[in-house]
């Protein structure tokens, strides 16, 4: 009839449809494939950082501990020192201690 318009539809335009939605679901699918291995990976990553992490915490803590062991052995040779007559003056760090008077790192 003459008042009712055309719908020009080119010959194939539904398997075209279809093929372009085929095709952006398989790239959703790698996408989300692809998501779940980085998704994987990081959580492995945080792992082993976490890891390395506690293992160095756990360095400076023995540090820690042997610092402090030292500190109050050097202290109760200091008293014994004084007890036998000894002055602070007279007593000899090693260069490689590590220490120096003042009970400080070097």
């Amino acid at each position: 009839s003459v008042g009712t318009p055309l719908i020009f539809r080119p010959v194939g335009s539904k398997q075209l449809l279809h093929d372009e939605l085929a095709t952006v679901q398989l790239e959703l699918l790698k996408t989300e494939e692809r998501m779940k291995e980085l998704e994987k990976e990081n959580g492995q990553l945080l792992q082993r950082w976490l890891k390395k992490m506690n293992e160095e915490v756990e360095k400076v803590n023995q540090a820690n501990t042997i610092y402090e062991r030292l500190v109050l052995i050097k202290k109760y040779l200091l008293e014994e020192g004084r007890k036998w007559g000894l002055e602070r003056a007279s007593l000899q760090y090693p260069s490689d201690c590590g220490l120096s008077e003042n009970n400080k790192c070097s």
